[in-house]
């Protein structure tokens, strides 16, 4: 589990192709403007993917930071950083290869599972990306049925691009046949306890199976 090189052969070999997508490190100074960006982790993970790959990478307010003496994140300068970087972070992807339908912004886990204080942080960064970058894919994994009530599911709509609630047959699963009725793009998950000593057919095979069957592109499965 520890050697990352190992790890990283056994999830491709398996057949595992969405990633963690570490972020460029970003400072601006007192004015706004940026003054420095690492991209090297960044390009790492690129570099390891199998072509084909889809990413995820998880950003709210600090995807900019203040370099020393600099005004904090939240400030006027801030929000010219803000402003001037998402596009840049957009446009810098898609020049390392990656268009903006193979990557999206993970803003927080399971939105919802909480009530509502989630669905509105969510809500209110998903606007900031969107009204700073239309192009900007919005990915939620969604509690629904878990906390995630109708009124939130139908306000997230609004933001997200990919939903990914957690599988439920949509046959006796109200909140996943509502997140299917928006005609989004859905993935699922499966997260249950000991997953690496569930009964396979039932834990791994027969979401897939039946995921497949009523338009799910994805699917993700706990257990690594």
């Amino acid at each position: 589990f520890f050697n990352r090189e190992s790890v990283w052969k056994d999830l491709i070999a398996h057949r595992v192709n969405v990633w963690d997508l570490p972020l460029a490190k970003v400072t601006y100074d007192a004015e706004g403007r940026i003054v420095s960006e690492d991209w090297s982790a960044t390009e790492e993970i690129i570099r390891r993917a199998p072509a084909g790959s889809w990413f995820f990478w998880s950003a709210s307010d600090a995807i900019v930071n203040p370099a020393e003496g600099a005004p904090p994140v939240g400030s006027p300068a801030w929000d010219r950083a803000f402003r001037a970087w998402v596009p840049r972070w957009m446009d810098g992807l898609a020049a390392r290869g990656l268009p903006r339908d193979r990557h999206m912004n993970y803003i927080l886990d399971e939105p919802g599972i909480r009530g509502g204080p989630d669905v509105e942080e969510f809500i209110r960064v998903a606007k900031l990306y969107k009204g700073v970058d239309p192009r900007v894919q919005i990915f939620a994994n969604a509690a629904a049925g878990g906390g995630a009530t109708n009124d939130h599911l139908d306000r997230l709509n609004k933001v997200v691009d990919v939903f990914d609630p957690i599988y439920s047959d949509p046959r006796t699963s109200a909140p996943m046949r509502r997140v299917l009725g928006y005609g989004k793009r859905t993935w699922s998950y499966e997260c249950g306890d000991g997953a690496k000593d569930q009964v396979r057919m039932k834990y791994y095979w027969e979401p897939l199976w039946n995921g497949a069957e009523v338009g799910l592109t994805g699917f993700g499965i706990w257990s690594y």
